[in-house]
């Protein structure tokens, strides 16, 4: 029997749908705080998560390479299930690092294995003559981050009417503690895609070729990695101080979870729209947007303008709606699928990189200085990374043609 992989791409959709299905998100740094943290040690514990993901990215990333996609997959997924068991008997702030750690495995044993799972299944579809509007991987590749996005939309609301029918957290963490299992369950039915792999026995080999592909054959693939890390992170730093700004703008707990689904949903919304952008304003074009919102998102949220303020937070969500895409398509579209899954795992290391010598520093900001001084710092930062690094990727692809 052929294997069905049109099967495996809507399996992935629901893989990732599940995996971001996370009830206790929108309510997680009221958790932190909780159980006695506060925003500097936030941060810190989301610097130790990145540092853990650093360790641990490129390793998982080959593992997937070498052992095959579906069972990097179902190990992360088990661990995933685990993981979020296991939260809601936390107590303290070295608990938590010790969860984590583990919680770093899972997240980078999926991390890049969904995406190159994805494009695999995509090239045997090529193979099989599947063609059409359906099939372009620009499309695809925002359809899987509307299904991770729209199911972390759909989480906030459940956390939102959970937090109002039920005072505390408990409920949201045992509810979330459920359904954390189901990206396993689904993960056992996936099928491996056909592919060359790299050698088991040269691995120094496999990492030098690694490292011309990404950042010595081609100094568009280069600019496009570079990228995609800088503006990976510039919503990661942004949404961990989220919380603690409508906290401090006195707006309730339940809020908290309808204002998450909004901010996700316009994530979804212009993932799934990404090839669409690319179409009527050209890939340049739609980088510039992806380059110039955190610059106003952080200068926004920095102003410090009630209420309204909150608006400048939907400028991370749609560049990181679009970005994830446009940029992620543009690698994975450039690369064999030998060692595609280390390869994104290299993007999201220099995220978790960029995050573990940024993100302590806006937390220490934001606790002694407040969100002016902060946020303001960071919206100058984007502004000088929007001059070395975008530009640079926006004449490149120029020089390249519309073609690109």
């Amino acid at each position: 029997m052929t294997p069905d992989y049109k099967r495996n791409i809507k399996l992935i959709y629901l893989v990732d749908f599940t995996w971001m299905f996370l009830i206790i998100i929108p309510l997680i740094v009221p958790f932190f705080k909780s159980i006695g943290l506060g925003m500097e040690q936030v941060y810190q514990v989301q610097a130790f998560f990145s540092i853990s993901i650093l360790l641990l990215e490129i390793p998982s990333g080959y593992l997937s390479d070498l052992w095959g996609r579906k069972n990097t997959l179902v190990v992360a997924a088990f661990l995933h299930g685990l993981c979020f068991s296991l939260f809601p008997l936390v107590t303290n702030f070295w608990q938590l690092i010790a969860l984590e750690f583990l919680m770093a495995v899972s997240v980078s044993l999926f991390s890049g294995t969904d995406v190159a799972l994805l494009y695999d299944s995509m090239e045997e579809l090529q193979k099989e003559g599947h063609v059409g509007p359906e099939f372009n991987s620009n499309r695809i590749m925002g359809n899987k981050m509307f299904s991770n996005q729209f199911g972390e939309t759909l989480a906030a609301l459940c956390a939102g009417a959970l937090a109002f029918m039920f005072t505390g957290l408990f409920i949201p963490l045992w509810a979330n503690a459920v359904i954390s299992w189901l990206p396993f369950l689904i993960s056992l039915k996936i099928i491996e895609p056909s592919r060359e792999k790299p050698s088991r026995h040269e691995h120094k080999e496999n990492f030098k070729e690694l490292y011309h592909i990404l950042f010595k054959a081609s100094p568009l693939v280069k600019l496009i990695v570079i990228n995609t890390v800088v503006y990976g992170a510039s919503s990661l730093l942004a949404l961990w101080s989220f919380q603690d700004n409508w906290a401090k703008l006195g707006i309730p707990l339940w809020v908290f979870g309808p204002l998450w689904a909004a901010l996700n949903l316009s994530v979804a919304l212009f993932a799934k729209s990404a090839w669409w952008y690319e179409k009527k304003i050209g890939i340049r074009g739609s980088l510039v947007i992806v380059g110039i919102l955190p610059v106003l998102g952080f200068f926004g949220m920095a102003a410090n303008i009630g209420i309204i303020g909150i608006l400048f937070c939907f400028c991370f969500q749609i560049t990181r709606g679009l970005g994830q895409v446009l940029l992620k398509d543009a690698l994975n579209m450039r690369i064999n699928g030998k060692l595609r899954a280390s390869a994104n795992s290299v993007s999201s290391l220099g995220t978790r990189g960029v995050f573990v010598l940024a993100g302590p520093l806006l937390g220490y900001l934001l606790d002694h200085y407040g969100e002016g001084v902060a946020h303001g710092t960071f919206s100058g930062a984007y502004m000088i990374c929007y001059f070395v690094f975008m530009i640079p990727l926006l004449l490149k692809f120029k020089e390249l043609g519309p073609s690109t």
